[in-house]
Formats: structure tokens, C-alpha cells, sequence
């Protein structure tokens, strides 16, 4: 049986907040898109098939696809990993300053369990970093099994 984690934000902003900026803040907190010398990511023109694809690609080169994507009004996913761990999420971001983390990456779990996600790890690294430059309006960890 499979479990689906996900911590889901939206942006309190009466301005669209661009992508590229979402991006760069969390790879300025220790968000690595880069695994392995590779990215794994949605494509451009993916029509919401949600084809991930894997391939080498800098932090530059990403930030420009992020902005063509947004400009094709599309969603925006990649794979991040946690400063130099294989603890990661699958990060879609969307077009109207929300964004969701699929905490499905070798996911990080409170000591001595085989279930219950550390969501406070989590937290720590995601929200409050976030916090100090964008104003969150609203998030929730969601967790389905």
C-alpha cells in the first residue's frame, strides 16, 4: 500500500510571483535541483501529461526553462534535494503562486519510525526559510494512505 505526502503553500500576494524567484529562494535555503549531475524535471510542452524527464542541466539553464514554462501558462515540476542528502520532493509549482511538494524522496521520518513523516524537518526547511521572503498565505501537509 502506497502513502502520499505533500506539503502544499500558497502565496498570500496580490502579484504573481514568478517562478524563476520561487525557484531561486529555494536553492538560496539548500534546495538542490541538481542530483547526481542531473535534473529531473517537466518538460516543456508536457500538456500536462506530467512526463518527467531526466537530464544535465545547470541551475541557469533550469531557471530559463522555468521562465519559457511560465510563459506557456505551464506548470513547473522538478525534483530538489536537501543540502548534499538524497532527501527530496517532487515540487510542482502553478501559475497562481501555489505550489505543492510531493515528500516522496527518500523521505525524511521522526526517529525510531517506519511511518510518521517529520513534518517539523520539513517545515523548518521549507516554511520558515520561505517565510522570510514571501508572505504564506496559507499551507498544508496532507497525508493519504
Amino acid at each position: 500500500m502506497s502513502r502520499s505526502i505533500s506539503l502544499d503553500i500558497e502565496l498570500a500576494s496580490n502579484e504573481k510571483i514568478p517562478i524563476r524567484t520561487i525557484l531561486q529562494t529555494l536553492i538560496n535555503l539548500g534546495w538542490n535541483p541538481i542530483f547526481d549531475g542531473t535534473v529531473n524535471h517537466l518538460p516543456v510542452d508536457d500538456n500536462d501529461m506530467y512526463d518527467w524527464t531526466k537530464e544535465s542541466l545547470t541551475v541557469e539553464q533550469l531557471l530559463a526553462l522555468a521562465d519559457l514554462k511560465e510563459q506557456k501558462n505551464e506548470v513547473f515540476g522538478v525534483d530538489v534535494y536537501w543540502d548534499k542528502s538524497q532527501i527530496g520532493a517532487s515540487l510542482l509549482i502553478f501559475n497562481q503562486n501555489e505550489m505543492s511538494f510531493s515528500l516522496d524522496i527518500n523521505r525524511k521520518f521522526i526517529d525510531g519510525s517506519t511511518f510518521l513523516v517529520d513534518h517539523n524537518w520539513y517545515a523548518t526547511r521549507i516554511l520558515d526559510g520561505m517565510s522570510s521572503k514571501f508572505n504564506i498565505g496559507q499551507y498544508v501537509f496532507r497525508f493519504v494512505h
